[in-house]
């Protein structure tokens, strides 16, 4: 499957496991996979290049290992950027965003 245009290694994994019933298809390339499984488990996340290797010793059960460690009661910690706060807007003509020309 992954020799299709437009199919990768997530993609893949994704469809063998959900479709074919694959316990072993580990979805690499996921973004939230070495940071959920690094927290998880070692407390820091992991990088992408150690993930495959983490969960070698798991084979052929890669993907059930995955699910249960995302049923963690304690999920990594989400850290989203904020929006920067203008204090001088008040969408009134001192803010250049809202000045009218």
């Amino acid at each position: 499957m992954g020799k299709l245009p437009g199919i990768g290694v997530w993609t893949a994994a994704q469809v063998g496991h959900h479709a074919l019933g694959d316990a072993d298809a580990l979805p690499l390339g996921d973004y939230h996979l070495g940071r959920m499984t690094g927290m998880a488990l070692l407390g820091r996340s992991l990088a992408d290049r150690e993930i495959e290797e983490f969960y070698e010793p798991f084979r052929p059960h890669r993907y059930r290992v995955l699910r249960l460690i995302e049923l963690n009661p304690r999920p990594a910690p989400r850290h989203v950027p904020r929006m920067p706060r203008d204090r001088r807007c008040t969408e009134t003509a001192q803010c250049p965003d809202h000045a009218r020309v």
